[in-house]
């Protein structure tokens, strides 16, 4: 709970769900403002509430600060001050692009495309942050022809073949297909 990254995403909530920043730690407390999907928040520091992890967040930008639930927060980069300038972002995210990927996912048999957001830099790194079925998010980050992951995870692999790369992570547990234009625009 003490220290963690310096930026969170906002990342797991279903279509048309906000994440609400309330005055306390507290479902009940009073809401100060919500957030979608792809927003980066700054960290102020986390703590346990009963079985919940509540976090004091602030815009990244700037902002009123305030408590939101932790389930809905993945670690992230800062606000884009590296983004390609020449990179428009999808509005309401912190994301050049958003869609879909394919992936496999053990437990999961029909899931067979999740939800993606890809945030490129202007050194040429991306990060991309895929929702898993079960709401994690996984993330992965892409330089130089290399793939590595952001998310702790007890093996990973990759390979490219043609325009793709394709992941595996937790002895096949997780798999992804991932097209250059995912990564490069």
């Amino acid at each position: 709970e003490d220290g963690g990254p310096d930026f969170y995403v906002v990342n797991g909530l279903s279509l048309g769900d906000q994440l609400y920043m309330r005055e306390v730690p507290s479902s009940e407390a009073p809401v100060i403002t919500a957030f979608n999907n792809g927003k980066v928040l700054k960290n102020l520091g986390c703590r346990r509430v009963g079985a919940q992890r509540w976090c004091r967040v602030e815009n990244a930008l700037g902002g009123p600060d305030g408590w939101v639930n932790g389930r809905y927060l993945r670690e992230s980069g800062g606000p884009n001050a590296e983004v390609r300038p020449d990179d428009a972002l999808v509005p309401g995210t912190n994301y050049n692009a958003t869609g879909e990927i394919e992936c496999a996912i053990a437990g999961y048999a029909r899931a067979r495309s999740c939800g993606f957001g890809v945030a490129r830099s202007r050194n040429g790194t991306a990060r991309v942050s895929i929702t898993l079925p079960d709401g994690d998010t996984r993330v992965l980050e892409f330089a130089d022809g290399q793939v590595r992951s952001v998310s702790s995870v007890s093996a990973f692999r990759f390979r490219r073949s043609n325009d793709s790369y394709f992941i595996n992570i937790n002895n096949g547990e997780e798999r992804f297909t991932i097209d250059d234009a995912v990564v490069n625009g």
